[in-house]
């Protein structure tokens, strides 16, 4: 018999298979995909209060109409809702409902904080529950409600505990977007600018010819509608099904998100996460700019269009040290390495670990002077901070 200690490499399968899919007229009588998930009788929904406001009796009627009983859960978001206090009452819902715990999926309506939420409760209750997701918001359908991430924010950071937990099922709906406020499609069109700036120049082209049109139709019937929809989507859904729980931190999507985080704790979320993520976006290409990466004609290009979705370009009142420190906080969520993904004319993207003093300086400057030019796009430093 071996004196040796035991030791044995145990490969454990886990299943991250899930499907998005665009579903017209989702909550019609006439359309059954989602009673494919219904298994037994009952559904059990956890719904963003506005949407509930808007679309809660043409939901109820259409589970009426297929003899479902529901159980709903209607929740106040914001960021500033997101706290573990929403996960307990989310965890005491499904406790009362007394679910199965695998024939009774979870149904999420509603933005990129009710799916985040939701998504992490259903996560940790019993240990991985069923969720499916019908995101309702333009950032969500694109962007936040189709990955495998789940969070809550903390005191001290935004989504600093949450999971990766894939959901069952993704389904889409482009119809709600056409009750979106303006800001909060912008929210969603930032995202889009993001996706066409590091990963499809034909999108961004068509972007640029076509998104002041788009915005007001909000992308529902027609070609055009349909290029930038699935252009926009299909580059997350190759991200996410290639680095899954990015285990590779070289993440083009991090593109926009380099100063975001830092841009939204900071006036303590009181604009849209699209808005940083806009305003993100622009001093990046300004850095780009003074790295020989991108013209400065397509950068400015670029600014052009973020305003023409109404979009801010700029978070001003603060000195070097503010964008400094973001780079800093960027680095440790990113190992140690900044990881930046900026634009480059002929790759598309470049990653870059280091920014002199000197060129952050230059890239501000470019971006005051973009500024002036279109000063009601500039975000002021919220006042209770002193500026």
């Amino acid at each position: 018999m071996s004196d040796k200690n035991f030791n044995r490499s145990v490969p454990i399968q886990m299943n991250t298979l899930t499907e998005v899919s665009e579903e017209t007229g989702l909550f019609e009588p006439s359309n059954e995909r989602l009673m494919r998930e219904i298994q037994k009788g009952r559904a059990i929904l956890i719904i963003d209060d506005s949407v509930n406001q808007l679309y809660g009796t043409k939901i109820r009627r259409y589970f009426e109409a297929h003899r479902v009983y529901v159980e709903m859960l209607r929740i106040t978001t914001s960021e500033r809702e997101k706290v573990l206090d929403t996960v307990q009452s989310i965890w005491d819902f499904l406790e009362a409902c007394m679910l199965m715990r695998r024939s009774e999926p979870i149904i999420a309506i509603g933005g990129g904080v009710l799916l985040d939420l939701a998504s992490f409760a259903a996560a940790t209750y019993r240990r991985g529950t069923p969720c499916i997701k019908v995101p309702t918001t333009l950032l969500a359908q694109i962007d936040a409600g189709i990955g495998i991430k789940t969070a809550f924010n903390t005191d001290l950071s935004k989504n600093r505990i949450g999971t990766y937990s894939p959901p069952k099922c993704v389904l889409i709906d482009r119809s709600f977007l056409t009750t979106l406020p303006d800001q909060e499609f912008a929210n969603g069109m930032a995202e889009i600018i993001k996706v066409a700036m590091v990963q499809d120049r034909a999108l961004l082209e068509l972007l640029m010819q076509h998104a002041e049109d788009q915005f007001e139709l909000r992308l529902q019937e027609g070609v055009v509608a349909r290029e930038i929809f699935e252009a926009s989507l299909t580059p997350m859904i190759d991200e996410i099904q290639g680095n899954p729980t990015e285990t590779r931190l070289e993440r083009w999507a991090d593109f926009g998100h380099t100063f975001s985080p830092a841009i939204e704790s900071d006036c303590g979320f009181s604009i849209g996460h699209g808005e940083a993520v806009a305003i993100d976006i622009v001093l990046s290409c300004a850095i780009a700019i003074g790295k020989g990466m991108i013209s400065l004609g397509l950068g400015e290009r670029v600014v052009q269009l973020v305003v023409n979705c109404r979009l801010p370009i700029h978070y001003s009142s603060l000195d070097t040290d503010f964008w400094e420190d973001a780079i800093f906080h960027a680095s440790l969520n990113r190992n140690g390495q900044l990881r930046m993904p900026l634009p480059c004319d002929i790759h598309g993207h470049q990653f870059v670990n280091e920014i002199s003093a000197d060129e952050l300086t230059s890239a501000l400057r470019l971006v005051d002077i973009w500024a002036s030019r279109a000063p009601h796009a500039s975000i002021q430093r919220p006042r209770f901070y002193g500026a």
